[in-house]
């Protein structure tokens, strides 16, 4: 063992009561700073909403697998009826973070935010349409 692992394993274990309990129990807490300063970041602005679900503070209503297919994630079921529409039948009793259920109006009030534009997310420069 090298003089250096010897120092730094002898400061690791003098270190160890000092700890949080939670460490020293084999708890291991990972945590990450994403999205904007705003006081309620837009999840449809920049990579907020890839992030926030990442980490599992939001979920989207379908998501895509590997070979790109679409499946339903709050949704129950996702069918494409026609080149531009799609049937999307929600999970029963799915809230919102303050109880408020999810509807098909509010999924609809959420997505038509986007095609404004004078949307946040219109105003990044990697997002802008060419």
């Amino acid at each position: 063992m090298s003089v250096f692992t010897r120092v730094v394993a002898a400061a690791f274990f003098a270190a160890s009561p000092l700890l949080p309990a939670a460490a020293q129990e084999g708890v291991l807490s990972i945590s990450t700073t994403f999205g904007t300063t705003d006081e309620v970041p837009d999840p449809r602005a920049g990579y907020n909403g890839w992030t926030s679900n990442q980490v599992g503070v939001t979920e989207t209503l379908m998501g895509i697998d590997y070979d790109m297919n679409l499946y339903p994630r709050v949704a129950e079921s996702i069918e494409q009826v026609s080149p531009t529409t799609w049937r999307v039948t929600l999970r029963p009793d799915v809230r919102f973070h303050d109880g408020t259920p999810v509807t098909a109006s509010s999924i609809v009030d959420a997505i038509a935010a986007i095609s404004d534009d004078a949307h946040a997310w219109l105003q990044c420069a990697y997002c802008k349409a060419s």
